[in-house]
């Protein structure tokens, strides 16, 4: 059994462990689909930075002060806009 950081169950959002061609949720302990939580955090960062909600100064802030997690930069995304993730910042965006 491989213990991964940046793999996240969809289930419930924990750190998921790899088994064989399965993953298994740390939480729940149910095999379940799993995404790239780093991919994602790139992509609120580029989003965040691109639209000028927080500088990448601001990001790296946070980040270093309160650990390198989509939770946290989502929590900024919150903090700025109100929206609660980057899907929900999307969509609001392309509703205007």
């Amino acid at each position: 059994m491989k213990w991964t950081n940046d793999v996240v169950s969809e289930c419930c959002g924990a750190v998921a462990h790899e088994m064989g061609d399965m993953y298994v949720c740390s939480e729940c302990k149910e095999c379940c689909e799993v995404y790239d939580e780093e991919h994602e955090m790139e992509q609120l960062w580029d989003y965040m930075v691109k639209h000028e909600i927080a500088t990448k100064d601001e990001l790296l802030l946070i980040i270093k002060t309160f650990g390198d997690t989509l939770d946290n930069l989502e929590k900024v995304l919150f903090c700025r806009t109100g929206y609660r993730d980057l899907q929900q910042a999307e969509e609001m965006q392309n509703d205007v």
